[in-house]
């Protein structure tokens, strides 16, 4: 038989949903948006994903793997600064890369 197409699997390269995850856009202008976010995207289960950020810091991740937040060391080598089980809010990965000690 048919899967419905809500259960099927949905490949996409570079979408930019971050942006929409985190609230950029006011609920208050952009109410369709969110509520595609709630019942589309928030669905997403991303199987690679990498965010590098200006601050130095890369977070990424591999299914099923955890989400990583890794920076350079004075030296140059990778630092694990952060291990998440769940996908972190972006504001908390760039309070931890500020708070960074080295």
């Amino acid at each position: 038989g048919l899967t419905p197409l809500f259960l099927r699997p949905l490949v996409t390269i570079n979408a930019d949903f971050d942006k929409v995850r985190s609230g950029y856009y006011p609920k208050l202008f952009y109410g369709g948006l969110h509520k595609v976010k709630e019942r589309f995207i928030s669905r997403f289960e991303p199987v690679y994903y990498i965010k590098v950020f200006a601050s130095g810091g890369t977070l990424f991740r591999a299914y099923p793997g955890s989400w990583t937040l890794v920076a350079p060391d004075r030296d140059g080598s990778l630092k694990v600064l952060a291990e998440y089980e769940k996908r972190p809010e972006l504001r908390d990965v760039e309070s931890t890369l500020r708070l960074r000690t080295f």
